[in-house]
Protein backbone atom coordinates (compact mmCIF):
# COMPACT_ATOMS: atom_id res chain seq x y z
CA UNK A 1 0.00 0.00 0.00
CA UNK A 2 1.25 3.38 -0.96
CA UNK A 3 -0.01 5.89 1.63
CA UNK A 4 1.03 9.48 1.51
CA UNK A 5 1.63 11.22 4.77
CA UNK A 6 -0.63 14.21 5.56
CA UNK A 7 -3.75 15.29 7.37
CA UNK A 8 -7.18 13.94 6.64
CA UNK A 9 -10.13 16.25 6.03
CA UNK A 10 -11.55 15.46 9.48
CA UNK A 11 -8.27 16.36 11.18
CA UNK A 12 -8.14 19.66 9.29
CA UNK A 13 -11.74 20.50 10.27
CA UNK A 14 -11.02 19.78 13.94
CA UNK A 15 -7.90 21.99 13.81
CA UNK A 16 -9.83 24.84 12.15
CA UNK A 17 -12.61 24.59 14.76
CA UNK A 18 -10.09 24.70 17.63
CA UNK A 19 -8.20 27.67 16.17
CA UNK A 20 -11.48 29.47 15.37
CA UNK A 21 -12.84 28.94 18.89
CA UNK A 22 -9.58 30.15 20.43
CA UNK A 23 -9.60 33.29 18.28
CA UNK A 24 -13.27 34.00 19.12
CA UNK A 25 -12.54 33.80 22.86
CA UNK A 26 -9.45 35.98 22.45
CA UNK A 27 -11.37 38.70 20.57
CA UNK A 28 -14.19 38.65 23.13
CA UNK A 29 -11.64 39.17 25.90
CA UNK A 30 -9.99 41.96 23.92
CA UNK A 31 -13.34 43.67 23.35
CA UNK A 32 -14.24 43.44 27.05
CA UNK A 33 -10.83 44.73 28.02
CA UNK A 34 -11.16 47.75 25.71
CA UNK A 35 -14.65 48.50 27.08
CA UNK A 36 -13.38 48.36 30.68
CA UNK A 37 -10.39 50.55 29.81
CA UNK A 38 -12.70 53.19 28.27
CA UNK A 39 -15.00 53.07 31.30
CA UNK A 40 -12.03 53.51 33.65
CA UNK A 41 -10.70 56.40 31.58
CA UNK A 42 -14.13 58.08 31.61
CA UNK A 43 -14.44 57.62 35.39
CA UNK A 44 -10.98 59.11 35.86
CA UNK A 45 -11.89 62.13 33.71
CA UNK A 46 -15.10 62.59 35.72
CA UNK A 47 -13.16 62.37 38.98
CA UNK A 48 -10.63 64.95 37.76
CA UNK A 49 -13.42 67.31 36.67
CA UNK A 50 -15.14 66.84 40.05
CA UNK A 51 -11.89 67.57 41.93
CA UNK A 52 -11.33 70.69 39.84
CA UNK A 53 -14.87 71.93 40.56
CA UNK A 54 -14.43 71.08 44.26
CA UNK A 55 -11.21 73.11 44.40
CA UNK A 56 -12.92 76.05 42.68
CA UNK A 57 -15.83 75.93 45.13
CA UNK A 58 -13.57 75.41 48.17
CA UNK A 59 -11.83 78.69 47.46
CA UNK A 60 -15.12 80.61 47.79
CA UNK A 61 -16.75 81.88 50.98
CA UNK A 62 -19.64 79.54 51.74
CA UNK A 63 -21.60 82.32 53.47
CA UNK A 64 -21.50 84.56 50.38
CA UNK A 65 -24.94 85.15 48.83
CA UNK A 66 -23.45 84.40 45.41
CA UNK A 67 -22.06 81.02 46.49
CA UNK A 68 -22.87 78.47 43.75
CA UNK A 69 -24.88 75.74 45.51
CA UNK A 70 -25.59 74.04 42.21
CA UNK A 71 -24.80 74.45 38.57
CA UNK A 72 -23.92 72.90 35.25
CA UNK A 73 -20.82 72.94 33.08
CA UNK A 74 -21.47 71.43 29.67
CA UNK A 75 -22.57 67.82 30.25
CA UNK A 76 -21.81 67.97 33.98
CA UNK A 77 -24.22 68.88 36.77
CA UNK A 78 -23.15 69.47 40.35
CA UNK A 79 -24.70 70.23 43.73
CA UNK A 80 -23.05 71.33 46.97
CA UNK A 81 -24.52 70.10 50.25
CA UNK A 82 -23.75 71.38 53.73
CA UNK A 83 -24.82 69.08 56.55
CA UNK A 84 -24.52 69.05 60.29
CA UNK A 85 -22.45 66.01 61.00
CA UNK A 86 -24.30 63.45 63.04
CA UNK A 87 -21.54 60.92 62.52
CA UNK A 88 -19.70 59.03 65.16
CA UNK A 89 -16.21 60.53 65.09
CA UNK A 90 -14.54 57.25 66.05
CA UNK A 91 -16.18 55.40 63.20
CA UNK A 92 -15.93 57.93 60.35
CA UNK A 93 -13.19 60.36 61.31
CA UNK A 94 -10.72 58.31 63.27
CA UNK A 95 -9.44 58.38 66.82
CA UNK A 96 -7.74 61.80 66.49
CA UNK A 97 -11.09 63.61 66.38
CA UNK A 98 -12.93 61.31 68.78
CA UNK A 99 -11.98 63.31 71.87
CA UNK A 100 -13.11 66.66 70.43
CA UNK A 101 -16.70 67.85 70.65
CA UNK A 102 -18.22 67.73 67.20
CA UNK A 103 -21.34 69.85 67.53
CA UNK A 104 -19.78 72.40 65.13
CA UNK A 105 -18.57 69.75 62.72
CA UNK A 106 -20.07 69.98 59.24
CA UNK A 107 -19.85 67.85 56.16
CA UNK A 108 -19.47 69.65 52.83
CA UNK A 109 -20.20 67.39 49.86
CA UNK A 110 -20.05 67.94 46.13
CA UNK A 111 -22.24 65.64 44.04
CA UNK A 112 -20.89 65.68 40.49
CA UNK A 113 -22.65 63.90 37.62
CA UNK A 114 -21.50 63.83 34.00
CA UNK A 115 -24.03 62.74 31.38
CA UNK A 116 -23.68 59.02 30.82
CA UNK A 117 -21.31 58.47 33.76
CA UNK A 118 -21.59 57.48 37.38
CA UNK A 119 -22.05 60.09 40.09
CA UNK A 120 -18.96 61.17 42.03
CA UNK A 121 -19.32 62.55 45.55
CA UNK A 122 -16.41 64.37 47.17
CA UNK A 123 -16.77 65.05 50.91
CA UNK A 124 -14.82 67.09 53.42
CA UNK A 125 -15.42 67.51 57.14
CA UNK A 126 -14.81 71.00 58.49
CA UNK A 127 -15.32 72.60 61.88
CA UNK A 128 -16.87 76.07 61.95
CA UNK A 129 -16.84 78.20 65.10
CA UNK A 130 -20.07 78.44 67.08
CA UNK A 131 -22.53 81.04 65.77
CA UNK A 132 -20.62 81.13 62.46
CA UNK A 133 -23.81 80.76 60.43
CA UNK A 134 -26.79 83.03 60.86
CA UNK A 135 -30.16 81.43 61.62
CA UNK A 136 -31.43 82.44 58.18
CA UNK A 137 -28.41 80.79 56.52
CA UNK A 138 -28.90 77.63 58.59
CA UNK A 139 -32.57 77.38 57.67
CA UNK A 140 -31.83 77.92 54.00
CA UNK A 141 -28.68 75.86 53.41
CA UNK A 142 -27.78 73.51 56.26
CA UNK A 143 -29.46 70.13 56.29
CA UNK A 144 -29.41 67.33 58.78
CA UNK A 145 -27.81 64.13 57.51
CA UNK A 146 -31.10 62.19 57.47
CA UNK A 147 -32.69 64.80 55.21
CA UNK A 148 -29.63 64.82 52.96
CA UNK A 149 -29.67 61.04 52.58
CA UNK A 150 -33.18 61.34 51.17
CA UNK A 151 -32.04 64.10 48.78
CA UNK A 152 -29.05 62.02 47.67
CA UNK A 153 -31.34 59.18 46.66
CA UNK A 154 -33.40 61.66 44.58
CA UNK A 155 -30.26 62.91 42.79
CA UNK A 156 -29.18 59.32 42.04
CA UNK A 157 -32.61 58.49 40.62
CA UNK A 158 -32.53 61.60 38.40
CA UNK A 159 -29.11 60.64 37.07
CA UNK A 160 -30.30 57.24 35.88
Amino acid sequence: MNRERGFTLVEMLVAVIIVGSTLAVFFQLLSSSLRLEKRGRDQFKTLLAAKEKYMDISSLNIKDREFPWQGADGDARWTVRLERSGCSPKKELGEALASRPYSNLYKISLDFVCKGHEKVTLTRYIRFPGEYFSEEFQNQHIKDEAECLFKTREVQEEAT
